[in-house]
């Protein structure tokens, strides 16, 4: 049985989050360079994630999951993530406080990078997820889906491997090792079906 591994910032969103969290706190530039450079490989996405995270520390964790649950999402996606919720899993380097309750919503299967919190607000991070690594561990056979730099190594790894470029042009080192790429919701959604 295949399982299908998302990622979520520009994958199932329709864009992605921390420049959305940047605008709404007056970050948008700063938050905006940071995560274009981080989807292009350009920077390590462990470095990036802090410097984001040391930006955005101040925000209550509640208003960014308010922002968070904003944002639209690919509804086709949406659709088979929830008609396969047993075999659908969402792998995201975001941050746990900030995007628990938007994805689980989805599914109940998240992988994702764990904060330190008190209350509303948070302290600092604990673990930033290697998608590679999990990968590496997870049951074969899957399909993983994605577009940014950090999405590769779980793509390397996968039967399938489809570069998702629905927001932007997915990152080189996606396309080097994905197997499909793909630019419409619905043209991704009828392939995967076929691969259930």
């Amino acid at each position: 049985m295949r399982h299908f591994l998302f990622d979520f910032d520009g994958t199932i969103t329709r864009r992605e989050l921390l420049p959305e969290i940047g605008k709404m706190c007056g970050l948008e530039r700063e938050i905006g360079e940071l995560t274009k450079l981080t989807v292009a490989g350009v920077i390590p996405f462990q470095t990036s994630l802090e410097r984001r995270v040391d930006l955005l520390r101040r925000v209550p964790v509640s208003d960014v999951q308010k922002v968070v649950e904003t944002i639209p999402k690919h509804e086709k996606i949406v659709e088979f993530i929830r008609a396969h919720a047993d075999r659908c899993h969402i792998v995201t380097g975001n941050l746990d406080a900030w995007i628990g309750p938007a994805c689980r919503s989805l599914t109940s299967s998240l992988f994702c990078s764990k904060a330190r919190t008190e209350g509303d607000r948070l302290l600092g991070l604990v673990e930033v997820l290697d998608k590679g690594a999990l990968a590496q561990a997870f049951p074969f056979p899957f399909v993983a889906i994605g577009e940014g730099h950090s999405d590769a190594g779980m793509m390397e790894i996968a039967e399938v491997g489809v570069a998702f470029g629905s927001i932007h042009e997915p990152a080189n080192s996606v396309t080097e090792v994905c197997s499909h790429k793909i630019y419409d919701e619905h043209r991704l959604c009828r392939f995967l079906q076929q691969l259930l």
